[in-house]
């Protein structure tokens, strides 16, 4: 978050960037393919669920960004320590400041 000042990121996004061949422009690692595929159709699903369950002005299908980024977290494994395969270690596992003096 503090590297985007003060944003949250859009971890979807951030793998996919990451993980994209520049050359190609396909995801080389099966995992993260796996992962991001399977993220993308859990959007459709939810945004086409919320728009046959509310009204049809289609203003409430978007999923929050901080929604998306739960989907990524459950749908990442996780490597020894905590840390999320594609991305760094989850803004809640960090330490608390170490400001203590």
């Amino acid at each position: 978050i503090e590297a985007n000042d003060g944003n949250p990121v859009d971890r979807l996004q951030l793998i996919k960037v990451a993980h994209t061949n520049k050359t190609t422009g396909q995801i080389q690692d099966p995992v993260i393919k796996g992962v991001v595929d399977l993220v993308e159709a859990e959007i459709v699903s939810q945004s086409q669920s919320l728009s046959d369950d509310g009204d049809s002005t289609g203003t409430s299908t978007n999923l929050s960004l901080l929604q998306i980024n739960e989907m990524v977290e459950k749908a990442v494994p996780k490597k020894k320590g905590g840390r999320l395969v594609g991305l760094a270690r989850r803004a809640s596992s960090y330490p608390a400041s170490s400001s203590q003096a």
